[in-house]
């Protein structure tokens, strides 16, 4: 009984973090889409870092993803092995931004906008969830 409740959640959560990367790829397209209205040109710096924040996110997501199949202390060990594959995927972006003579500011904007959507997405879907 408690394997199939374990399995439904399992199926839940696939659901809601697919959901939720959907909406950030929409996000991401709007944002760069603005910023590009905004300046009057493509914003390849904001859109750099709005594709780094994309790539951080399947981490996250797929973090959750495999630690709710997996007991409380390796979930832990998990995420926090996942955060070192986080930062370095920010640091190598940077790099590479820095590297190909991207503005740095437009960069980090791209890559910290998309994270407070992905922080709205999460409590607004969570939210609708719960009606």
């Amino acid at each position: 009984m408690l394997q199939n409740d374990s399995k439904s959640v399992t199926t839940d959560v696939r659901v809601y973090t697919r959901q939720v990367f959907v909406h950030q790829v929409v996000m991401a397209a709007v944002a760069t889409i603005v910023a590009g209205a905004i300046v009057k040109s493509m914003p390849w710096s904001f859109l750099w870092g709005a594709l780094a924040s994309l790539g951080d996110n399947i981490i996250f997501l797929r973090g959750i993803n495999k630690g709710m199949s997996l007991e409380p202390i390796p979930t832990a060990n998990h995420m926090r092995s996942r955060i070192f594959l986080r930062l370095g995927l920010l640091l190598v972006t940077m790099a590479l931004g820095i590297y190909l003579g991207l503005h740095i500011f437009s960069i980090f904007g791209g890559y910290i906008l998309l994270h407070i959507t992905l922080l709205i997405n999460m409590i607004w879907l969570t939210k609708k969830q719960k009606k």
